[in-house]
């Protein structure tokens, strides 16, 4: 195969194996953004602890979370924003419809997460960056997350 040709990995969702999808070509495929897989909702997970435990625009204006707490506070505003966009779905919704929607949830609830936060967990010399700045920023950088996957 040439060098030039790139392949492009696409991840499924999990599905049952039925008789009659033995008896399919194997080049019939459907494909489905929504729902992720567990190694995109990983990446997202992965994304919230950086965010949240590194430098950030979040962490300059609200503080960093500290590194123990990063991975659980991480999984559960990916689980919590997961399963509201899938509640909120309907079934005529198209999988990017209910993408962008997890993906606001994912926003919304990291950008809550450190508004919550203590006040001494901010840094004085950062208290001058508006908020709704500080809110496009989280959105800009889960959605390149969500959006990338």
């Amino acid at each position: 195969m040439p060098d030039n040709i790139r392949h492009l990995e696409v991840e499924a969702p999990e599905k049952r194996e039925s008789a009659s999808d033995a008896s399919r070509n194997p080049m019939d495929f459907s494909f489905s953004i929504w729902p992720p897989g567990q190694r995109t909702r990983g990446a997202v997970v992965n994304r919230l602890i950086q965010t949240l435990t590194g430098t950030s625009v979040l962490t300059e204006r609200y503080g960093t979370i500290p590194p123990e707490e990063g991975p659980a506070l991480s999984r559960a505003i990916e689980k919590e924003a997961f399963n509201a966009a899938a509640a909120a779905a309907t079934p005529g919704d198209e999988g990017i419809q209910i993408l962008q929607a997890y993906s606001k949830e994912v926003s919304k609830r990291l950008l809550d997460a450190v508004k919550s936060r203590p006040a001494s967990a901010v840094p004085d010399n950062k208290t001058s960056v508006v908020g709704k700045e500080i809110a496009a920023a989280a959105d800009q950088e889960v959605s390149d997350v969500t959006m990338g996957f």
